[in-house]
C-alpha cells in the first residue's frame, strides 16, 4: 500500500496529531518477480518526515555514474551529530553497502547532497526488520507498528527513529518486501523508475540507515529492504539543494532506465488518463525538485530523440491529477517506455518561486 499522511507535532514532543491526509494508496505487486512496495509521507508542523515504499520489479541494468565515494574510515561522531558516520560501515559486499552507494550515485551525479550513514538510523531499520520478521512479515509490511505486539519500538518511523536515540527534525523510510533477492541497488533503481516515489529519493535529507535482509518469518522467504531517511534538530538542517530546482536524470547520466520497473499508487496520468498499471508502460521519469521551502511550476516540457519528438506528460502540485504533488515536486513522464541505448535531449521550462527557469540536459538510456 502507499500512502501519504499529515500530522503535527508540538516542541514537547507530544503524539502526532492528524492535520491532513493525502493519500498515495493501493497494493501494487509485479507477477514476475513478485515484489511489493509501498509509499507513505508524514509532514510535521516544523518538518517534513517522508516514509517510503514502493513496488519494483521487471529487470534492467542500473544507471551509471561517475560520483566517487570516500574511502577514509571514520566512525567517530560529532557531539552535534548524533550518530554521524562520515564514511559508510556497511559490511563490503552487503546488499546495505550496495543500496547506500546507488541512492548516493544518483544523487550525487545530478547535484542533490549525498546522504552519510547514521549508525542510530540503522538501529531503527533494523528494529522495525524485527517487528516486521515478529509479526507474519509481509502481511504486516508497512511502516506502522501496533503497541503490545512483539518487537514494538514505535508507531511509524518517526517515533521508532527517536526510541533508537536519533534527534529527530525530519526523517523518512523505504520499505521494499522481495520475495527474490533482487539486491539493494536494483530498489533504489526501481523506486527511481516511477515519478511520485522517485522524487522522494532526492528530498534535502543529511543522513540514510539501511537494512537489507531476508525475513525468517513462516510467511515465506521474502527479502527485507527498508531505509530510513533523516536530519537532526540539533545539527545544521540538510544541506540546502544548491541551483534548485534540480533533476534527475540530468546531463550526461548514462545507462538510465527507460521505462518504469513498476506499476505505481497512485498511477500516473498519461495523455490525460491512468497509465497502464504495469511495468513497463511509460518513460522513465524526469522528476524536477526544489528545496522545502521552493514553490515549484511548469510551463513546458520536450523530449526529444534521433526519430523526433517523444510525447510526454508533465505535472506540478497544481496540476497533478492525483494531487499527491507537494509544492516543491513536479515530474514529466514519457508516454510511451524510451529505446534502448539512445540519447534524449531535454528541455524543462517553469517558475521556481515565480522566477522563470529552464533546464536543458541530454541522458542516455541503458540496454
Amino acid at each position: 500500500m502507499i500512502t501519504e499522511t499529515t500530522s503535527t507535532t508540538n516542541n514537547a514532543g507530544s503524539s502526532p496529531a492528524p492535520r491532513e491526509a493525502l493519500q498515495r494508496a493501493g497494493e501494487v505487486t509485479d507477477n514476475n518477480e513478485g515484489v511489493l512496495m509501498n509509499h507513505i509521507r508524514v509532514i510535521l508542523a516544523v518538518s517534513l518526515v517522508a516514509i517510503l515504499t514502493a513496488c519494483g520489479g521487471g529487470g534492467g541494468s542500473s544507471p551509471t555514474t561517475t560520483a566517487a565515494s570516500s574511502s577514509t574510515p571514520t566512525t567517530t561522531a560529532a557531539p552535534s551529530d548524533v550518530g554521524t558516520l562520515t564514511t559508510p560501515t556497511y559490511p563490503a559486499g552487503s546488499e546495505a553497502l550496495a543500496a547506500f552507494n546507488q541512492i548516493n550515485s544518483f544523487r550525487q551525479t545530478c547535484g542533490f547532497p549525498a546522504l552519510d550513514e547514521n549508525s542510530k538510523l540503522d538501529t531503527s531499520v533494523a528494529n522495525h526488520w524485527n517487528y516486521v520478521n515478529l509479526n507474519g512479515g509481509p502481511n504486516v509490511v508497512g511502516h506502522y507498528e501496533t503497541s503490545g505486539n512483539p518487537g514494538f519500538t514505535g508507531y511509524d518511523p518517526a517515533a521508532r527513529a527517536t526510541a533508537a536515540g536519533y534527534p529527530l527534525a525530519t526523517a523518512g523510510e523505504v520499505i521494499a518486501p522481495m520475495t527474490t533477492n533482487v539486491g539493494g541497488s536494483y530498489d533504489i533503481t526501481a523506486l527511481a523508475s516511477v515519478p511520485y516515489h522517485g522524487g522522494v529519493l532526492f528530498g534535502d535529507w543529511a543522513e540514510t540507515g539501511i537494512i537489507y535482509q531476508q525475513l525468517s518469518s513462516s510467511a515465506g522467504a521474502y527479502y527485507e529492504f527498508i531505509e530510513d531517511f533523516g536530519d537532526q534538530s540539533n545539527a545544521p538542517a540538510a544541506p540546502a539543494i544548491s541551483q534548485a530546482p534540480l533533476t534527475y536524470p540530468c546531463q550526461g547520466a548514462t545507462n538510465v532506465e527507460r521505462e518504469n520497473l513498476a506499476p505505481e499508487s497512485p498511477t500516473p496520468y498519461v495523455n490525460g488518463f491512468p497509465a497502464n498499471d504495469a511495468p513497463g508502460s511509460w518513460g522513465t521519469p524526469l522528476i524536477v525538485e526544489g528545496n522545502l521551502s521552493d514553490s515549484i511550476t511548469l510551463s513546458s516540457v520536450s523530449v526529444t530523440g534521433p526519430s523526433g519528438t517523444v510525447p510526454v506528460s508533465f505535472y506540478d502540485s497544481t496540476t497533478d491529477p492525483n494531487h499527491e504533488l507537494l509544492s516543491w515536486e513536479a515530474f514529466a513522464i514519457p508516454n510511451a517506455p524510451l529505446a534502448a541505448t539512445t540519447t534524449y535531449s531535454v528541455v524543462i521550462n517553469g517558475a521556481i518561486n515565480g522566477t522563470p527557469f529552464s533546464r536543458s540536459f541530454s541522458f542516455t538510456t541503458g540496454n
